[in-house]
C-alpha cells in the first residue's frame, strides 16, 4: 500500500523529527514508522520521565533503550503510535510474569537444594548439632547407676 503526503505535510514531520531532540537510536525507528503511514514523532519531548504520567516518547524511548530488537519488531507490526504503545505494554507484562516464574523457579529450586543437602548431611550423620567437647577434669562424673536399694549400699556418696 502506498500512501501519499503533501509536501507541507512531510516537511512538517520531518521538521519534527529534526529538532525534537531525537538520538541516533530512533533512527530505524523513524524509518519503519514513515514507511508504515506515521510519520509524526511520538508525542512528547526529549525531558519526559517514564515515572511520572509518561508521554508516548518516554515510552517508547525507554522500550527502545532497555528491548530495541523487539520494539523495533513491534513499530514493524503497528499502523500508528498507539498501537506501539499498547505493543510495548504487552511486551513489558510479558517480560514482567516471565521474570516473576524464573524468580519462583529460581526459589523452588535452591529449596530443593536445600532440602536435597540437609537429607544428605543427616544420612551421613552430619547436619546435626554437635556439643562442644571439653576436656575431661578429674573428679568430672561421666555417669552414674542407679544401684537401687541394696544391702549394704548407700546413697551417702
Amino acid at each position: 500500500m502506498t500512501t501519499t503526503y503533501s509536501r507541507a505535510f512531510w516537511e512538517g514531520s520531518q521538521e519534527a523529527w529534526n529538532t525534537g531532540g531525537f538520538g541516533p537510536e530512533w533512527k530505524a525507528i523513524r524509518q519503519i514508522a514513515a514507511n508504515n503511514g506515521f510519520c509524526w514523532p511520538p508525542q512528547g519531548t526529549a525531558f519526559d520521565s517514564r515515572q511520572e504520567d509518561p508521554s508516548p516518547r518516554a515510552i517508547i524511548h525507554r522500550a527502545l533503550t532497555d528491548n530495541p530488537t523487539e520494539t523495533t519488531e513491534i513499530v514493524t507490526n503497528s499502523s500508528n503510535w498507539h498501537e506501539v504503545i499498547d505493543g510495548i505494554f504487552k511486551m513489558e507484562l510479558r517480560l514482567s510474569l516471565e521474570a516473576a516464574d524464573q524468580e519462583e523457579a529460581d526459589a523452588e529450586a535452591k529449596r530443593s537444594r536445600d532440602a536435597r543437602d540437609a537429607r544428605r548431611g543427616t544420612e551421613a550423620g552430619q547436619g546435626l548439632p554437635r556439643p562442644k567437647a571439653r576436656p575431661v577434669a578429674v573428679g568430672d562424673v561421666l555417669g552414674s547407676i542407679n544401684l537401687g536399694s541394696h544391702p549394704g549400699v548407700s546413697d551417702d556418696g
